[in-house]
């Protein structure tokens, strides 16, 4: 009777555990909070047509009025593709922990003895092992894998920020080259004015054949200089077409808004630093390696005694005795005691601590060179609007008013356009870098800063 109690107390976790079933969306859940705390919108894990569908009709909506900036964040993190299969890790991820959870199932035997002489009948030897070891291997197996489970939960929210930001700067090449563009279509209709005017001159005899010839230059100059743009302009558009989940093929996408001015920076290094050290995924990723490589030490050093298993063996003789014992089987670790396994877990561990130091200085290094650059854009993009730019105005100006007068000739207008064109360009990738390396920062600090 104690064998059989023995076999039930075995038996039981069995049958629990074989009920498991895979469910992620607790994970998913997290996910999603972590989502609207480090972006302000929360995301669509399309696994259903009705899903699919529910998303369709809630991107149609967003689409019918234009997109503005913050509706393309939004819709990226409901549809972009790529982050809907990063969503599947969640599942893979979850199935390897109820794995891990599970228990061996038992294993009989049985031998059948058949009598060459003498006797009638069949003898029988019979034995049945339930995995005694995994009373303790299998907690340890399961917290590894909830630890991976983690780790993949902390990759999909950095591929979160990674989709936000890519959307964020997608919208924002649109605008730089929508204004590059609106701007490049002035430029066409100043330099076609003054080729009109130098060509007027040289009919008049005023001035040379090399003056028509450069004012003519400039003009297709200008032209190639907006079909370049024009270009751009369209790819731009493809890619945030393909950013928000939409085929490029059959979507076009209408934005609104401007590119916004940059600001003055206010964020410190401390500030940052103490923000993304709680909130960068690599840096929790590190913190979970130790943490499982600690439980891996410890999985390493059950396993001295490999498999033991415990069970019981029937037996019938060929003159019809019969028999029945508990059985005991295990490893006696005189040779093989997993001194590699436990030696290898302690290299781990220690490089796993050594990998967390690491990725703090990378990590540190990295916010200090967006913060840097963030810094130096703004102070460009200033000095060209404030400065630069209005400078070049006043002088394309003065070239106008000496033309008029007629006391030099149209190129020096056209060479002045030019410089204005250059700079405004200039001053327009300014603005669009510096919302750039903030999509850039915010990725590097694990999220949205609270406002200072």
């Amino acid at each position: 009777m104690k064998l059989f109690k023995i076999l039930a107390i075995l038996i039981i976790p069995l049958l629990v555990t074989g009920c498991a079933t895979v469910n992620p969306q607790e994970d998913f859940e997290a996910v999603s909070l972590s989502s609207k705390a480090k972006t302000g919108y929360a995301v669509t894990w399309q696994q259903t047509p009705e899903d699919e569908a529910q998303t369709d009709r809630a991107v149609e909506e967003l689409l019918m009025d234009g997109v503005t900036h913050d509706e393309a964040v939004r819709i990226a993190l409901m549809n972009n593709r790529d982050l809907q299969a990063k969503f599947e890790f969640l599942g893979i991820a979850r199935a390897d922990v109820v794995q891990a959870g599970l228990f061996s199932n038992p294993s009989i035997g049985a031998l059948f003895e058949f009598p060459t002489t003498g006797s009638f009948g069949v003898g029988l030897d019979m034995d049945l092992l339930f995995s005694l070891s995994d009373l303790w291997m299998v907690p340890l197996r399961r917290e590894i894998a909830s630890f991976d489970a983690q780790r993949v939960t902390m990759q999909v929210i950095a591929e979160i920020l990674k989709t936000a930001a890519a959307a964020r700067d997608a919208f924002n090449e649109v605008l730089f080259q929508r204004a590059l563009y609106t701007f490049s279509q002035e430029n066409i209709q100043l330099f076609q004015l003054a080729f009109d005017k130098t060509k007027l001159f040289y009919q008049s005899g005023l001035v040379s054949d090399l003056d028509l010839s450069l004012a003519e230059s400039s003009l297709y100059e200008g032209k190639l200089t907006q079909a370049r743009v024009e270009a751009d302009l369209q790819s731009a558009q493809v890619e945030l077409v393909r950013q928000l989940g939409l085929d490029p093929l059959e979507s076009k996408i209408k934005t609104q808004g401007k590119l916004l001015e940059t600001q003055t920076v206010s964020l410190t290094p401390i500030q940052a630093w103490n923000y993304a050290k709680d909130n960068r995924a690599d840096l929790k990723i590190s913190r979970f390696q130790i943490e499982q490589s600690k439980w891996v030490l410890k999985l390493q050093k059950a396993r001295i005694y490999g498999d033991v298993n415990l069970g019981g063996n029937f037996t019938r003789e060929l003159d019809n005795t019969k028999s029945f014992g508990p059985l005991l089987s295990f490893q006696i670790p005189i040779f093989d005691q997993n001194q590699a396994g436990i030696a290898r877990a302690q290299y781990q561990l220690r490089q796993a601590e050594k990998n967390l130091a690491a990725t703090e200085a990378t990590a540190q290094e990295e916010i200090l060179h967006l913060i840097r650059e963030l810094k130096f854009q703004h102070d460009n993009a200033t000095l060209l609007r404030d400065k630069v730019l209005v400078l070049d105005r006043k002088t394309e100006k003065y070239a106008q008013k000496f033309v008029k007068a007629m006391q030099i000739n149209a190129f020096f207008t056209i060479e002045a356009r030019r410089r204005v064109l250059n700079t405004f360009r200039r001053y327009l990738e300014a603005r669009r870098d510096y919302r750039r390396i903030e999509s850039q920062l915010e990725v590097a600090l694990g999220g949205k800063m609270p406002a200072q």
